[in-house]
């Protein structure tokens, strides 16, 4: 088919994947206890994590062996595990507690007491508000830096450990999987600990999440420094 379809194809991805993160974190917001949030959103979006630690070394078995088909059995095999899913999401996944057909009456009382009142009105949003906000710009920045550091290691790494060290596509993807390991890991405990400040009442939540993300980003530092020095 050639280069261009393929380009094609990967904007209309994109831009069908670009309203996914922000129906999910509604989605959060409306079934989480608000003191069990960070939690709740970890679990949820390290299930990428969790996918890419089995999709790297299932590809490398698959792609290793010609019986399968090779490569191209990869992207038909995820294919049809995405359109099981999404088949599977539509049947039931709920809005919110009040739309799902078999919540329990325990259950409703729970979010009852935890979640607070989400108000349906239709509200006037404020653009200019918005493009105008520092705070928002360093988000913006922030979370840039963020998937390219992300993005750049997901394509990368794989050519990296082939072309350079010198692994064979199998071992390129159970080696490759490792840093998703570890960062749903940490992932898992930073969640935790979050939870635990919001809880105790001593720090606010900005001031949670701005410590968090400087851990978190902070590391590229150490990586600039030692990639300088050598």
């Amino acid at each position: 088919m050639g280069a261009i379809p393929l380009v094609i194809l990967r904007i209309a991805q994109g831009l069908f994947q670009g309203v996914t993160k922000p129906a999910i974190n509604d989605i959060i917001s409306r079934w989480s206890p608000k003191l069990e949030r960070s939690r709740f959103s970890t679990f949820t979006m390290s299930g990428g994590l969790v996918g890419s630690v089995i999709a790297m070394p299932l590809s490398g078995v698959i792609s290793s062996c010609a019986t399968l088909g090779g490569w191209p059995t990869v992207f038909s095999f995820f294919g049809i595990l995405t359109c099981i899913w999404f088949m599977l999401w539509i049947s039931f996944i709920s809005d919110t507690p009040l739309e799902h057909p078999s919540i329990s009456r325990s259950e409703m009382l729970k979010f009852d007491q935890s979640i607070e009142e989400i108000a349906t009105k239709k509200r006037v949003v404020p653009w200019k508000a918005i493009f105008t906000s520092l705070p928002v710009w360093a988000v913006i920045v922030a979370h840039f830096g963020s998937g390219f550091g992300f993005l750049a290691l997901f394509t990368e790494l794989p050519n990296f450990m082939e072309n350079i060290l010198h692994f064979n596509i199998r071992e390129n993807g159970e080696i490759s999987a490792l840093p998703y390991i570890i960062q749903a890991l940490t992932a898992w405990m930073a969640s935790y600990f979050a939870d635990r400040l919001r809880k105790s009442g001593k720090l606010s939540i900005t001031a949670i999440r701005k410590i968090f993300n400087s851990i978190g980003e902070g590391r590229n530092i150490f990586i600039d420094i030692h990639s300088t020095r050598n």
